[in-house]
This record gives structure tokens, C-alpha cells and sequence, in this order.
């Protein structure tokens, strides 16, 4: 397989990432993002020309490709989290994603019913 390396993309590469790290702490639990973040929560950055939301970029570091039909889920509900761990952020599809954050206000409402009375 006759294959050419771009010395210069490896370097963009290694660069981006250790851009995106220097940005993390990381803790026991959740791997906090501590760069730029939107108006919802998530952190978000930029990598070798493209943007991306910061919990994306440990699995991309890892050759995992974004896709809307398979959004990442962040279990620990810590928008700013980055771990790549099935407690903190996995893959899920679609309907699974909306079937957690169903059961999560569904949960939430129970929770503030009870306090209430």
C-alpha cells in the first residue's frame, strides 16, 4: 500500500488536541470542559477546520465520526462533561436519546411533586 503522510496535517492534529486537553480537568467522575460554551451548556471548539461540541472530540481523537444518527448522550447530565465513558457521554440513536430525556423529566417532575408535598 503506497500511502503519503502529511507531516503537516499530523502536526494540526497533534496541536488541536493538545489545545482541547489543556482545557480539561479532569476529576474522578466527570472530565470538565473549561473552554468556550453555547447558550445551552455545551462546550464547544474547534478542530482541524471543523467545529464541534467539546464532548464530540474524545471520540473523534479515538476515529469515531459525528453523526446525527447517533448523538452522544451525557448520562451524568454535566453538558460541560467530556468523558468518554458509558457513566458520563455515549453514543445513542436517536429514539433512545429521546426516550432518556423523557424518562429524565418525567423523573424530575415526580421528584418536585414529592418536595411539594
Amino acid at each position: 500500500m503506497n500511502m503519503k503522510i502529511n507531516l503537516r496535517s499530523i502536526e494540526r492534529m497533534a496541536e488541536g488536541q493538545v489545545r482541547f486537553w489543556i482545557l480539561v480537568e479532569i476529576t474522578p467522575s466527570c472530565w470538565i470542559w473549561h473552554g468556550t460554551v453555547d447558550g445551552n451548556g455545551y462546550g464547544v471548539t474547534s478542530y482541524t477546520g471543523g467545529h464541534y461540541q467539546a464532548h464530540q472530540l474524545p471520540y473523534v481523537f479515538g476515529g469515531w465520526t459525528p453523526k446525527r444518527t447517533m448523538p452522544l448522550h451525557h448520562v451524568c447530565l454535566n453538558r460541560r462533561c467530556v468523558r468518554p465513558h458509558s457513566e458520563h457521554v455515549f453514543p445513542v440513536t436517536p429514539s433512545g436519546h429521546s426516550s432518556i430525556h423523557a424518562r429524565i423529566r418525567r423523573d424530575t417532575k415526580r421528584k418536585e411533586w414529592f418536595k411539594d408535598g
